[in-house]
């Protein structure tokens, strides 16, 4: 019987070889996994903002209807803290800035007053926990005070709308 004689240090070195590769391949695969991981979370985040705006133009949509009543009950995404709406014939108006400083005394809502006052055609703001704004334009609204924000309380968020044929009034319950 013959006997196979190994060098010792050849075979330690392909072990750690091995073992330096397989940390590089674990390290790759941890990566790439968070990284794919962290970019489904954003993505759920844009579907729920753009399922939101859909969801509120539809509404504001189908209660156009002369004296038509209605409550909606938005779902907002869990990083969003309130729900703003601008009248148009608030966003015609350029000075209107102060109107909003006025309407809720003590916040800021600075870019939304900017958007306001550079007359972007946009009219609902969301309004997230850490102070970012995303804004859409929803549709012919009318604010009796020119603006309104809604607060989040728990999930719970009801806007009320009124139709007036050409444009729905969005106002507190």
């Amino acid at each position: 019987m013959k006997t196979v004689k190994t060098n010792r240090k050849a075979q330690q070195g392909t072990e750690v070889f091995i073992y330096i590769i397989g940390i590089v391949i674990v390290a790759m695969i941890l990566y790439f996994g968070y990284g794919a991981v962290k970019g489904f979370g954003e993505k759920g985040e844009q579907i729920s903002l753009i399922n939101l705006k859909t969801e509120m133009e539809n509404s504001i949509r189908s209660s156009m209807d002369f004296g038509k009543i209605t409550f909606v009950n938005p779902s907002l995404p869990g990083n969003l803290k309130e729900l703003c709406f601008v009248g148009d014939d608030v966003i015609d108006n350029a000075d209107a800035g102060g109107l909003i400083d006025s309407t809720y005394p003590g916040k800021t809502y600075h870019l939304i007053k900017d958007s306001v006052k550079s007359q972007v055609q946009k009219n609902m703001f969301l309004v997230g926990t850490g102070g970012e704004i995303t804004s859409f334009y929803v549709g012919k609204i009318q604010i009796e005070a020119g603006f309104i924000c809604f607060q989040r309380t728990g999930s719970k968020l009801t806007v009320r709308l009124e139709g007036f044929g050409d444009k729905t009034k969005v106002s507190q319950d």
